[in-house]
């Protein structure tokens, strides 16, 4: 688990805190590990940081099907708001 965070990961909780969403396709289709933003990003977008916050636990994952399609919605965990509070 990392503890140091990058500016591209602090802006993402930053972001996701103020109510954007991030949801990628986890359903074994020609969509699987598509990323879809609420509305873009104003920061350079990664996808291995993103993901990252979710392995370190500062975002928590929430599954829905839109059209027979499955979604990971990620939403910012008490330990990524804890976090932002710190610094």
């Amino acid at each position: 688990m990392s503890t140091k965070l990058t500016a591209t990961q602090i802006n993402y909780l930053q972001w996701i805190k103020e109510g954007h969403s991030v949801q990628f396709c986890t359903e074994v289709s020609n969509q699987l590990g598509e990323m879809v933003y609420s509305e873009e990003p104003p920061f350079k977008t990664n996808h291995k940081s993103i993901l990252n916050l979710s392995r370190d636990g500062y975002l928590s994952i929430t599954e829905e099907f839109s059209f027979g399609i499955r979604w990971a919605i990620l939403f910012i965990s008490p330990k990524g708001l804890a976090l932002l509070e710190s610094i």
